[in-house]
């Protein structure tokens, strides 16, 4: 079922949609922090500059956390590869000394 909830962004009152009430609330406190802290570093630049600037800021954490996610994950394949593969050597020492 989708909630409605009511957040501020820069200043600025929204209605958001969804259905997951605490991710919506998270997503527009981190939006919201990203614009202040570029507001408060470009005072210059207008509101559309600094919106698209955020924007941009949170797409590139997201393609680094995923990159990490990724090097994680093959980390995390390559080593319990790697144990395996020296769980089964004393197995198949075994087998072959069986077999003889």
């Amino acid at each position: 079922m989708q909630k409605s909830i009511r957040v501020k962004i820069g200043g600025k009152d929204y209605n958001l949609r969804g259905e997951n009430e605490e991710m919506m609330k998270l997503a527009a406190a981190e939006v919201s922090d990203q614009l202040e802290i570029l507001k408060s570093s470009k005072l210059e630049e207008p509101l559309a500059t600094l919106s698209l600037l955020t924007a941009l800021n949170i797409a590139e954490q997201k393609f680094i956390s995923q990159k990490q996610m990724e090097v994680d994950h093959n980390f995390i394949i390559n080593e319990l590869t790697n144990m395996v593969d020296y769980l089964n050597k004393p197995v198949s020492r075994i087998n072959s000394t069986i077999g003889d």
